[in-house]
């Protein structure tokens, strides 16, 4: 080996968990997407995996490519929001991931344009 040479190995990049700003609550309520600028498209039904104030992950049957523009309606989860009949939230994103999870599912994960502390709340309030 060449005394020049380090046997450090080059630094790897981190996973998404190590990226990560803002702690993510595992949380598995309705959401709905759909394309952001489809207005008039319907609205995809799927199932929201985790959630932060900056970002979530969803299950979906389809990969979404890198940068595509989203509009998410999260339902919150029970026990969640003091008022029962609380209407879903309105969200608008950048996807930033998309993998396969089996049985031809994809998780997507979404960062949102603005931060969400209600979803803090939510799972600080589903913890207890």
């Amino acid at each position: 080996m060449d005394p020049n040479q380090s046997n450090k190995q080059p630094d790897s990049e981190p996973s998404g968990a190590e990226r990560r700003k803002n702690k993510r609550f595992s949380i598995e309520t309705p959401l709905q997407w759909r394309l952001k600028d489809e207005k008039s498209a319907v609205w995809a039904e799927e199932s929201l995996l985790d959630i932060s104030i900056s970002g979530a992950a969803f299950s979906a049957t389809q990969p979404l490519a890198t940068g595509t523009s989203v509009s998410l309606r999260i339902s919150p989860p029970e026990g969640a929001t003091v008022d029962p009949n609380h209407p879903p939230v309105l969200i608008v994103g950048t996807v930033r991931n998309s993998a396969p999870i089996g049985e031809g599912r994809y998780r997507n994960g979404v960062e949102f344009s603005r931060m969400y502390f209600l979803f803090a709340e939510w799972g600080r309030k589903l913890r207890s």
